[in-house]
């Protein structure tokens, strides 16, 4: 059966292009290797006469390509703080479309590309803010995005498009922040120290434009109010952005937020009230509701996919300075993804464990796809007893533990699953690491099957979990 796969080909405009031609470049004096920006800027004061030869060329690292070949390149003269260079340009091979400097150059073009559309980086992926799904009943926006990389398969390089998604949050940073306070306090907790845990390396959009920040650091002993030197005079960060970007703040009392830019280290401030967080917190993957609501726009099937893939195509075609670069590079998409043959195999049957009326119980795969979760809630066709398994709580968590024992029971009933009632124990005090060993040390022996450990704290932060788990894994390697 035919295939199509997430690769996108890209190829020449004109049949008489053969490919991409490499060309050294060597200066007299020399430049060193790693002196990069000195090369650019004494290459870029010729680049006007390289082009009357070559037409089209880029630059990047110590070679020049372009699509057209010509053995004899004059030799060329620049100055440069008061340095003259001779500049000779001389052609090394066509290059094989698995060669790793045509996916270089591909790279290039293809990022160049992207640059053009100006849709926001966030990591590896690019999101489209113009497109935004809203959710309003949850406030939150859906970016809709593409993760893309040129790859370099068996017979050349490959154009990988995968569809992504960014979950913006339309209430503010400083809306959370108080939230986090606020929750602090009730618990007697660093407010702080919680802020810190919770924004600190998260990514956040401004309102004004939609641009997004990494958060590197929150000072609290700056706010709004705190000035800077804007050419020679004194500006406080909320005149600022009144000035900049007609936006007015309402609480001059709040903290400032610190990017640092990792390639120039430069910092910028940010303040909470224009920002909004993006991704999901526990909290909010525990709403049944919203994911239910995100699941209808992110879990899309391939044919959906595949057209999103065409839009950001369509997107190119349309943009002015894609247009141009295209032309210049003579490159264009195919927008039909890469076809492979593929084989499809029966399923088969999954052989349950035989009915309530001894009758055998096969579920067919092919045709089940849709309800295969519902039919295998039912015996397995063959199980171990559980004959012996613990239940550990901290102590103030008895009544949790009873639920979940109660669950659990209905569950394994549900499925016709051999057990026993399970040992219950409690642990004091339930926050302590030291506490929890000590009580598996006194409950565990070489009969236990299975322990269920119901742990304090939020899902992923408690720190009791390396401690446990690493105790388990080490001294009583049972399931856990």
């Amino acid at each position: 059966m035919k295939l199509y796969s997430n690769y996108y080909q890209l190829e020449f405009d004109q049949k008489e292009i053969q490919g991409v031609n490499k060309y050294t470049v060597k200066f007299e004096p020399e430049i060193p290797d790693n002196s990069g920006p000195l090369r650019k800027a004494v290459l870029k004061l010729v680049k006007d006469k390289i082009r009357e030869k070559l037409e089209f060329f880029i630059d990047w690292g110590l070679n020049v390509f372009s699509l057209r070949k010509v053995a004899d390149l004059p030799q060329y003269e620049a100055e440069h703080d008061g340095t003259k260079y001779k500049i000779d340009i001389e052609w090394v091979q066509l290059m094989e479309a698995t060669d790793k400097d045509h996916l270089n150059f591909l790279k290039i073009f293809f990022n160049s590309m992207m640059r053009s559309l100006r849709f926001e980086q966030i990591g590896p992926k690019v999101f489209n803010p113009a497109k935004a799904h809203a959710l309003d009943a949850h406030n939150v926006k859906v970016w809709p995005g593409f993760d893309t990389r040129m790859i370099m398969k068996e017979r050349g390089a490959l154009l990988s498009i995968d569809v992504a998604f960014r979950v913006v949050r339309t209430d503010t940073v400083l809306d959370y922040i108080s939230q986090l306070r606020d929750k602090a306090d009730q618990k007697g907790k660093d407010w702080q120290a919680a802020i810190n845990e919770a924004i600190v390396g998260a990514t956040v959009v401004t309102r004004y434009n939609q641009k997004t920040y990494r958060i590197e650091r929150v000072e609290f002993n700056m706010s709004p109010e705190t000035t800077f030197d804007k050419n020679g005079t004194q500006v406080s960060y909320m005149e600022y952005y009144k000035t900049r970007y007609n936006e007015g703040v309402s609480d001059s009392n709040q903290p400032l937020l610190i990017n640092k830019d990792r390639k120039t280290g430069n910092e910028v401030a940010l303040i909470p009230e224009l920002c909004q967080l993006t991704g999901l917190t526990d909290q909010m993957r525990t709403d049944f509701r919203l994911m239910k609501d995100l699941a209808q726009i992110v879990h899309t099937n391939a044919e959906k996919k595949a057209q999103e893939c065409s839009h950001l195509f369509q997107t190119f075609a349309e943009n002015e300075k894609c247009k141009e670069k295209s032309k210049a590079w003579h490159i264009k998409f195919k927008d039909v993804p890469a076809q492979l043959a593929g084989y499809k195999y029966d399923a088969g049957n999954l052989v349950m464990g035989p009915t309530s009326s001894g009758a055998p119980n096969k579920v067919d795969i092919e045709k089940s796809s849709r309800e295969l979760d519902r039919k295998t809630q039912a015996k397995m066709f063959s199980t171990p007893a559980m004959n012996k398994w613990g239940i550990f709580h901290g102590d103030r968590d008895a009544q949790i533990a009873n639920q979940f024992k109660s669950s659990i029971k209905q569950c394994l009933d549900q499925v016709s699953f051999e057990h026993a009632d399970p040992a219950v124990y409690s642990v004091k005090p339930g926050m302590r690491s030291d506490a929890w060993i000590r009580e598996l040390q006194k409950q565990l022996n070489d009969g236990i099957q299975m322990v269920v450990l119901l742990l304090p704290g939020a899902k992923g932060k408690t720190p009791l979990y390396d401690d446990v788990k690493r105790f388990l894994l080490t001294e009583y390697p049972i399931p856990s």
